[in-house]
């Protein structure tokens, strides 16, 4: 919608990082065998981009591997537990 920069160079360095993000995106996309839409795949993205899961199997199913993700499925010791079931 807007642009950060005033320079060409500013412009033409945020339209190519865009260009670079949207192919990344998609090649992810092409790889995982659940259907995510764009935008929902980009949400998700954005969100776990602070957690060391392994990319593909979060991507098709986030719940068990986010829920395994810590030792023995468990929260780390200290925090705080919540069972949502």
């Amino acid at each position: 919608h807007f642009f950060y920069g005033e320079s060409a160079n500013a412009i033409e360095t945020q339209i190519w990082v865009v260009m670079i993000a949207n192919l990344l995106v998609k090649l992810v996309k092409a790889q995982v065998n659940r259907m995510w839409s764009f935008s929902n795949l980009v949400s998700l993205l954005r969100h776990s981009l602070g957690y060391y899961y392994d990319l593909v199997p979060f991507l098709e199913n986030p719940e068990r591997v986010a829920a395994s993700s810590f030792v023995g499925g468990r929260s780390p010791p200290g925090q705080l537990q919540l069972n949502l079931v």
